[in-house]
């Protein structure tokens, strides 16, 4: 099949009308799938088509080399996958992506799409194009160096059935979505911006329960609907957020984020279980403070597992003083995180350190440069957490002390397991005063490589000030 340029040459595709599954892959010379005539005539033909696979076809340059408008309906597509075709700028002419109300599933991978549907030439445009696709559940964009918005003029998309979404190693996409009722782009510096990847409105993302971001390495900006806010490098909201039942959230490799996620975000993510951030050169912190909003206390109701993974310059979960509750919180895992010192920055009460702290521990740190020995724990009495039950910190350069003497109520009843290694700066892990009392769950205990750690338990209270 190496010879193949053209699987339906002109005036034959309406002979597989009847054709419901298309599996191309590995022809090495197809350039075209379907040739359409230019005068076909009136009569239009719905094909029967659900599924189309292209797979490995690096010079397909076009699915429908003309718009098949008026000629040739796909309105029954219901999956369409594209992987490996390296030579394919778009995927459908717009008319094509409009018809589509049974897509169930959109997956392009590995491929040099610029847009998803492509403008429709010799057709006068409308002054906004509204894509729906009513019943997609899942779509994928992932390995698309090329790919800047899935249309390139005024459109409206609405995905109100869409439960996974993964956008992955799209270099070129800076603005992930952007509420098309308040702008059409986003300028930079008085200068015309990339045009956001999704124009979406209100509730297009209601029903999305996995949001995965992975290795997006220019994305600056994810804006639910709002204001305008140029030379953002952040997750910011508006009024509406799209996410009411996201289970969970992945954000992998998008180097240009400095947090992931504001108070008003988190307070409409109720169904939130699991959070997962890893190689974000650029996260200073994972939720921050909106200007001039009130501050409020935290309370991510059914988040159960947090892993922070290889963020160099995360200084804090959240860089501000409020109650922070995860009441179903059981598994906590930061590796890899050598600015973090604390959970919360927080005005936790500051201990002294001529009785805490031993000259050993003083001199290791004197040594290594840091003058100024960090006072606060990592975790203070603002956290709650009472479900907690696994507990792994490494590689946490900057880490001081775990834990003081003022906890929370209930805060850490349950833990189990716990394991620390690589935190050359630990001086202290457990609160003496409450040890027993807190920590009577705990089953295992690991802890290596904690070079200025002069004790574990101090059940007999010789750290009490003063």
């Amino acid at each position: 099949m190496n010879r193949l340029v053209t699987l339906f040459p002109s005036g034959t595709a309406c002979s597989f009308q009847n054709l419901e599954v298309l599996k191309i892959g590995t022809c090495s010379a197809l350039e075209v799938v379907y040739e359409i005539e230019e005068n076909a005539g009136s009569d239009l033909s719905v094909t029967k088509l659900k599924k189309l696979s292209l797979t490995d076809l690096a010079n397909l340059q076009h699915i429908w080399r003309r718009d098949p408008r008026g000629i040739l309906s796909f309105q029954n597509l219901s999956s369409v996958t594209v992987m490996g075709c390296s030579s394919l700028g778009y995927l459908f002419h717009a008319s094509v992506a409009k018809a589509l109300v049974q897509l169930v599933e959109l997956e392009v991978r590995d491929s040099s799409l610029e847009v998803v549907a492509a403008e429709d030439k010799g057709v006068p445009p409308a002054s906004v194009l509204e894509f729906v696709f009513p019943r997609a559940t899942k779509l994928e964009l992932s390995d698309l160096p090329q790919l800047k918005s899935f249309y390139p003029g005024k459109y409206i998309s609405r995905w109100p059935s869409l439960r996974e979404l993964m956008i992955s190693k799209s270099s070129k996409v800076e603005i992930f979505a952007f509420d098309s009722k308040k702008s059409q782009a986003v300028t930079r510096n008085g200068n015309q911006a990339e045009q956001p990847l999704l124009l979406v409105d209100k509730g297009t993302f209601s029903n999305v329960e996995t949001l995965h971001m992975q290795h997006n390495d220019n994305m600056r900006q994810i804006i639910w609907s709002g204001r305008h806010r140029p030379n953002l490098t952040c997750f910011s909201s508006g009024v509406h957020f799209h996410f009411a039942n996201l289970t969970t959230l992945k954000v992998e490799n998008c180097h240009s984020l400095e947090n992931i996620l504001t108070p008003n975000m988190v307070s409409e993510l109720p169904w939130l279980g699991t959070l997962e951030i890893r190689d974000c050169r650029m996260l200073e912190a994972v939720i921050v403070g909106e200007k001039k909003a009130r501050r409020r206390n935290i309370r991510l109701e059914k988040l159960r597992y947090i892993t922070l993974e290889s963020l160099p310059k995360l200084v804090s979960f959240f860089p501000h003083s409020c109650l922070f509750e995860c009441p179903s919180l059981m598994n906590m895992t930061i590796k890899n995180c050598p600015e973090m010192r604390t959970f919360l920055t927080s005005p936790c009460p500051k201990e002294k350190l001529s009785n805490p702290v031993g000259e050993r521990s003083k001199r290791a740190c004197e040594d290594s440069g840091d003058i100024n020995i960090p006072q606060e724990p990592f975790f203070c009495e603002k956290v709650l957490f009472p479900s907690l039950q696994i507990l792994v910190l490494s590689h946490m350069e900057s880490l001081s002390i775990i834990w003081h003497d003022l906890l929370a109520e209930k805060s850490f009843d349950q833990l189990r397991d716990v394991k620390i290694d690589h935190c050359k700066k630990l001086m202290r892990i457990f609160p003496p005063k409450t040890t027993l009392e807190r920590f009577r769950n705990l089953e295992k205990l690991r802890i290596a490589y904690c070079d200025s750690l002069e004790g574990v338990f101090d059940i007999a209270g010789r750290c009490h000030d003063p």
